[in-house]
């Protein structure tokens, strides 16, 4: 079992403990750190004080009373939305928005009053007609008696408190090396999205009609400019894992939604965004040092940040100037591919001039640190921090871009030449999806040469 928990064990009174706020509490008694029972039950206790001391500071804000209204009634409003499916979008959109606007202001210490002069009304259906007025107050009043009802039959969890299970097992495999601080990290943010849409919901009401609303409200963010391509489909892909290997595996949901996998971007409506030739050739002409060794190995082996940081010295070929590895995001993953990429000459020379051929890592920092770093802020901390010396690097040209893209230009410019094409996905390190693939990537190496100087050519760089 693991033992990063949100709770600490004192071995000396046997007890469960944590310090909230700068006081230490206790909550619980058990055999160990192991007993897991013993946990469960004083998690419960910690999470049922934390509500209370939580309570005790707000209720002495002024318009206490007043916010708590104007969020209730927003909650409710959502959780009619989210029950209802797609048609009312806007609608779900609108509450979430000010409800995100309430309960930032009510975190300040004076939060102002809700009158006609503050930005969202007090009054949630405002502004609508007599008639529309009627027919949402009619909703929440239905749906009001439904909860009422389910909580004395079938109590379940919310969708928010199944995320914060999720995000803390995520944090203790995360500290304990099971997965990187950046997956977690990345996995949190993205399910910030799902987590904003449908926390409110319980899960025993979560199905097909909801992740249809959700996939529609990911869209409309796509379509306005509220995600990314990249980002809107890492949406997808860290809540379809949430409700499969979350959910579904842990029976918190009786079945499976039919439609989970409709969580995923159409080939149309996703469009590969590399850095045209000619703005890659602009920030070859600015970058300088260490950030043109950057740019170059991006270039040149398809690297991602990660794997600059990471290289290893034994990765290198000193001698005939070769770069052979697995991308950091593969590394250890079945069906990976080590390929063997040859440098360009202003490639190796840089890289000579910068690295080390000792050590865990050939570049590092000015601080002698590894250029990305990110982890917990402390032991106890739920929080990642990261420092990026590559990032920091490229910041400083004036052409501004994400590192990533760099790789994709490469990617693009085989893609696009018919005789380089096969090559493509070799370059980028993807997994073999047979054994004839595995073999065609080794006994075609010298192509691969033959690649990776004809880019050299495109960019201007000998």
């Amino acid at each position: 079992m693991a033992t990063n928990h949100v709770l600490t064990f004192d071995d000396h009174t046997r007890r469960w403990k944590k310090k909230i706020r700068g006081k230490q509490y206790y909550f619980g008694s058990g055999r160990n750190k192991s007993d897991l029972e013993s946990y469960k039950l004083a998690l419960e206790k910690y999470k049922l004080k934390l509500a209370e001391l939580d309570q005790q500071g707000d209720t002495s804000k002024p318009n206490f009373q007043q916010y708590q209204t104007a969020i209730q009634m927003r909650e409710e409003i959502i959780k009619w939305c989210l029950l209802e499916g797609p048609q009312h979008h806007d609608m779900h959109d609108r509450m979430t928005k000010e409800l995100q606007w309430l309960k930032t202001e009510f975190k300040k210490v004076h939060p102002r009053k809700l009158d006609h002069l503050s930005p969202v009304s007090f009054y949630p259906l405002a502004g609508m007609s007599y008639s529309e007025t009627m027919e949402w107050e009619g909703r929440i009043e239905a749906l009001q008696n439904y909860q009422r009802w389910q909580s004395q039959e079938t109590p379940s969890k919310t969708l928010g408190e199944l995320l914060d299970e999720y995000n803390a097992l995520r944090r203790n495999e995360a500290k304990s090396g099971i997965i990187k601080p950046v997956s977690y990290n990345s996995e949190r943010t993205n399910l910030s999205a799902f987590r904003q849409f449908a926390s409110s919901l319980n899960v025993s009401e979560f199905g097909t009609r909801q992740i249809a609303s959700f996939k529609a409200y990911v869209l409309q963010g796509l379509a306005d400019g509220k995600f990314g391509q990249e980002r809107a489909q890492n949406v997808f892909i860290a809540t379809k894992r949430f409700i499969v290997k979350f959910l579904w595996q842990n029976e918190y949901l009786e079945a499976l939604p039919r439609n989970v996998k409709e969580l995923k971007l159409d080939p149309d409506e996703k469009e590969p965004e590399p850095l045209p030739l000619e703005v890659v050739k602009e920030i070859l002409k600015e970058a300088t040092g260490k950030a043109r060794l950057y740019v170059l190995l991006m270039l040149n082996c398809g690297m991602y940040q990660n794997d600059i940081s990471e290289l290893k010295p034994n990765q290198v070929d000193w001698v005939q100037g070769r770069i052979c590895r697995k991308t950091s995001k593969r590394e250890g993953k079945k069906g990976a591919l080590k390929v063997c990429y040859k440098l360009w000459n202003e490639t190796f020379t840089l890289l000579k001039e910068f690295g080390n051929r000792e050590g865990e890592r050939v570049l590092l920092n000015e601080a002698g640190n590894p250029l990305r770093q990110i982890g917990f802020k402390t032991k106890d901390s739920e929080n990642t921090q990261q420092y990026d010396a590559i990032r920091r690097a490229f910041d400083k040209l004036s052409t501004k871009f994400q590192p990533k893209r760099l790789r994709k230009a490469s990617a693009n410019l085989l893609t696009n030449n018919k005789g380089f094409r096969p090559y493509a996905d070799l370059f980028l390190s993807h997994s073999a999806k047979s054994v004839n693939e595995r073999n065609y990537s080794v006994n075609d190496a010298e192509t691969l040469d033959d690649a990776i100087r004809w880019l050299g050519e495109q960019y201007g760089i000998s």
